[in-house]
């Protein structure tokens, strides 16, 4: 609550205004009083109002990338949605592991924008081992994307098998 009109008289037919701000700890109806001394009396406004649910960011995608020949790459669609009922604050999202990259993405450029309530996006991950990969090592990341304090993790995984190789590498057969 904030005002200007505190330890003021305001003379007949005066006006004064008095913001009061909502901070709902829940959903549902709310209500409260503002009260306003006029000497002996009191004046008092009943305030009602509804708290809703705020933004709520959820990762959906195929975490596992499975077994990928090394040299190769395989890439996983997550999609990040907005399940609450307003927009989230400006939606960031990272992604960290060795072998793991961004390949492509339809959500604003993060930090820059907000997810509508209800809205979806989609961030394409890719999981590229190297020839130098030793063939018993899982990699594993983590695509972080959420709003402010409250990012949603989500575990990824990927295993390597070496390419096939034939031996020998040329073969001669006979004409007949």
């Amino acid at each position: 609550q904030s005002d200007l009109c505190t330890g003021t008289n305001l003379a007949a037919g005066a006006t004064c205004t008095v913001r009061v701000r909502f901070y709902p700890r829940t959903t549902g109806p709310a209500t409260g009083a503002l009260t306003i001394p006029q000497g002996a009396a009191t004046a008092v406004a009943n305030i009602t109002a509804t708290g809703i649910a705020g933004a709520s960011i959820s990762v959906t995608g195929p975490a596992d990338f499975g077994t990928v020949v090394a040299t190769r790459t395989q890439a996983r669609p997550f999609t990040v949605t907005n399940t609450g009922a307003v927009a989230s604050a400006n939606l960031s999202y990272s992604l960290s592991g060795a072998r793991y990259t961004l390949q492509s993405t339809t959500c604003p450029a993060t930090g820059t924008m907000p997810l509508a309530a209800g809205a979806s996006c989609t961030i394409t991950v890719r999981f590229a081992p190297s020839q130098a990969d030793d063939t018993t090592t899982a990699f594993t990341g983590t695509l972080t994307a959420g709003q402010g304090a409250q990012p949603v993790n989500t575990a990824l995984t990927g295993r390597v098998s070496s390419p096939l190789t034939l031996s020998p590498a040329t073969t001669s057969f006979a004409t007949a």
